[in-house]
């Protein structure tokens, strides 16, 4: 998942801190911890703040870098979904999940149509997708976490939109049936 780059200075300037930068992403380990906890836990998560205060980079060089280390236990095959849910959140996420470097192998021939009818099928749409890719696969073993990147009036409001109050149905999605508790998938909005 994490590509090699190296760090030419100690700071990315305006932009967030990425993935690679890990190595000069510090003085936030304690954060970083918490949130692997958190993730252990109860395979949710939520990272919200202030515009600039260092969410995507916490996200980005904090989290990310340490969990194909096995930072929680649950292997280190990850494959990360990363999303803006904009006005569209449902088929967003059929999007991110259909990237090559995620779910698109596994998925050939889906079209985001297609998968974002599938994901508004049901509650625990995406813990039966996940299911189902397994049965098709066995040796599909691999770590989903679901990035989804919003502003913070989406995050607390869940309008995606000025006067569009969104159903529940996107955060439906990520909730798992009891039955599907062996499938690891984690979602950070």
């Amino acid at each position: 998942m994490v590509k090699e780059h190296s760090a030419e200075r100690p700071y990315p300037g305006l932009r967030p801190f990425e993935p690679w930068e890990g190595d000069i992403f510090f003085g936030r380990e304690a954060h970083t911890d918490r949130l692997l906890e958190i993730l252990h836990d109860r395979h949710f998560l939520t990272v919200i703040g202030p515009s600039g205060s260092g969410k995507s980079s916490l996200v980005r060089a904090g989290l990310l870098p340490v969990l194909p280390l096995g930072a929680i236990g649950t292997g280190s095959d990850w494959r990360v979904a990363i999303l803006r849910p904009g006005n569209h959140p449902i088929r967003s996420l059929a999007e991110a999940l259909l990237d090559d470097e995620v779910l698109g192998s596994e998925l050939e021939g889906l079209t985001p149509a297609l998968l974002e009818a599938e994901l508004r099928g049901e509650t625990h749409s995406l813990a039966h997708l996940l299911a189902q890719v397994r049965m098709n696969n066995p040796e599909a073993d691999f770590n989903l976490l679901c990035w989804s990147i919003s502003s913070r009036r989406f995050l607390l409001t869940l309008k995606p939109a000025a006067g569009k109050v969104m159903s529940p149905k996107f955060s439906s999605i990520f909730y798992w049936p009891q039955a599907q508790s062996r499938i690891s998938a984690f979602s950070s909005p």
